[in-house]
């Protein structure tokens, strides 16, 4: 059986255990964290029989202001700590979403998005939340930052095999 373990945010702590198929997934996410958060403490969480990490992280840091470089320097920082345990080792890097509430910043969520896709290695996977999702408030909770269950289950539905196939 594979291992897929889920760090960072809210929006993966909030999913619980998805449905990616026939993989084992242990839910790691830690509400109200950032891209400094987890590229400081991510050691504790890499796991020896792991391979597989699901990354999202980054909204946080657009609330809390984090300069553009500062979050992809430490999404590349988090994905080199991971990689470094083991040639194994791949990251499946969730996008930040565009989600209502960040409407202003959606220029600087693409160029993150863009620039993270782009640095991935050939082992690695994007996946493109916003691919599956827009700003229509049926996705959100009350917050607009949030997500519904029937999100969840759509996300899954459109990235669930792809995940599956991916890990190893």
């Amino acid at each position: 059986m594979k291992n897929i373990k889920m760090i960072g945010s809210s929006i993966f702590q909030q999913w619980g255990i998805p449905n990616w198929g026939d993989v084992n997934v242990f839910n790691d996410a830690i509400s109200g964290t950032t891209t400094s958060f987890w590229a400081e403490n991510i050691n504790e969480y890499i796991s020896s029989n792991i391979c597989n990490y699901a990354v999202y992280c980054g909204s946080n840091d657009l609330s809390q202001r984090i300069s553009t470089q500062s979050i992809i320097d430490n999404l590349a920082m988090i994905f080199d700590a991971i990689k470094s345990k083991s040639r194994k080792y791949q990251v499946a890097y969730f996008s930040i979403m565009k989600c209502p509430q960040k409407r202003s910043q959606f220029e600087i969520i693409n160029k993150i998005n863009t620039v993270i896709k782009q640095e991935l290695s050939e082992q690695d996977i994007f996946i493109d939340i916003n691919s599956v999702i827009n700003q229509d408030l049926k996705w959100y909770i009350e917050d607009q930052i949030h997500l519904k269950k029937i999100c969840y289950v759509e996300i899954e539905s459109k990235f669930g095999h792809k995940i599956d196939q991916w890990a190893v």
